[in-house]
This record gives structure tokens, sequence and C-alpha cells, in this order.
């Protein structure tokens, strides 16, 4: 024994693990419930998720459960930051307990939506348009993780609004 850990599947004594034999540590599946204004977003946005990685060690499966009580993550799916989406997260936000984290799968997302929402508590966003099922199922991930995931176009406009308006504060009238 060398006081280094051995190398999976093989054994203390160097000899190789019986094939199935190596220790594998269980990986909690994502709960993921999905709403959507329409029942054809609901399904496609519900056969996304189901889309699996396979068997890939380490990785967390993303399973849809129907109940958004339970669920680790909810995918809140429309057409716009409109007065529907934002009441989905104001009802998430009321909610006592333990709570979804809200990823949002928008078709028309830009800088003044994407502050709405971010505002009302969604801070990770799809784009419908970019949205694959790998993308979704990362996203899903990052924020059961307690992440907040952007499109990289709205993150850069964001922080310019942000670096503005900081440097407004700081130096008024400049």
């Amino acid at each position: 024994m060398t006081g280094r850990p051995e190398p999976a599947g093989v054994t203390a004594s160097g000899r190789p693990e019986p094939d199935g034999a190596a220790a594998v540590t269980p990986v909690t599946p994502v709960r993921t419930a999905v709403r959507a204004r329409d029942p054809i977003s609901q399904a496609g946005v519900v056969a996304q998720l189901g889309i699996g990685d396979g068997d890939v060690p380490g990785v967390r499966p993303v399973v849809v459960t129907g109940d958004d009580d339970t669920a680790d993550v909810l995918v809140v799916v429309g057409d716009t930051v409109d007065d529907w989406l934002l009441a989905q997260l104001d009802a998430l936000a009321a909610t006592a307990g333990p709570k979804p984290r809200p990823v949002l799968v928008v078709g028309q997302l830009d800088d003044t939506a994407g502050l709405q929402a971010i505002e009302a508590g969604g801070l990770s966003m799809v784009r419908r348009a970019e949205s694959t099922a790998g993308l979704l199922r990362e996203v899903v991930r990052a924020a059961a993780r307690g992440e907040a995931r952007l499109p990289t176009d709205l993150l850069s406009s964001l922080l310019t609004r942000v670096g503005r308006a900081q440097r407004q504060v700081l130096a008024p009238g400049a």
C-alpha cells in the first residue's frame, strides 16, 4: 500500500476489479417541473428534457416530475417576458418553504425583458431558438446547483447597463 488512492477499477493489491464491482457514487436526479402557456410548448420541453445523457458517471440526470412541490427546478416556457410569465415567478416567490429554482425558456428575450425577469427572480434564461436538449439540461443542472445562466449577449448588455448606472451614481453630471 502506497498511501495513494488506487485507480478506479483496481483493488488495493493492484488487481483489476471484476466487472461491475467498482464503487459507484449514486447521483441524485434533478427533479424538474415544466409550466407553459400551451400544451405544445409543454410537451416539447418535456420531450427535450427526456432525451437523456445516457448513464454518464457523475452527471445528474434530469427527470421530469408533474409535481411543482417536489421539483428542484421549474422550467417556465413563454413567448415573451409578459404578465403571465412574471406571474409564474411571483407565485413561485410567494410559495412557503423550499422552492424550485426557475429556468425561463423564452422566444423573445432582449435586455429590457431580461432585466424584468431577473427582478422577478428568474436568474437562468434560454432563448427558445437556441434551446437544444443538451443546453436545456445543462442550464437545469446549473440552476439546481444555485448557478445563474444567461445568453452571453444578454449578460454583456446587462453588465454594460449596470456599469453605466454605477458611473452615473459615482460621477453625476460628468
